[in-house]
């Protein structure tokens, strides 16, 4: 980078907007990456919930497809 100032004074000038730009993608780069990872982190809870929700319907399902006994033909 020196050499390049030394040589002529618009490599210089271009040199500080390209620090610019690359200190600005490298913010967003890590803005995009802390939002990815927050939505895996929610689409991981959402995941568990309805697996949670799948397992409890599956038992009322199996609740309601159970026979009923009925009371008098309870044999003690």
């Amino acid at each position: 980078m020196r050499a390049c100032a030394l040589r002529s004074s618009g490599c210089a000038v271009n040199y500080e907007p390209n620090k610019r730009r690359s200190a600005a993608l490298e913010l967003l780069l890590r803005q995009r990456t802390e939002t990815i990872d927050a939505l895996r982190g929610t689409i991981d809870k959402l995941r568990e919930q309805n697996k949670r929700l799948d397992q409890e319907a599956e038992h009322l399902a199996q609740m309601v497809a159970a026979p009923l006994v009925n009371a008098d033909e309870i044999v003690e």
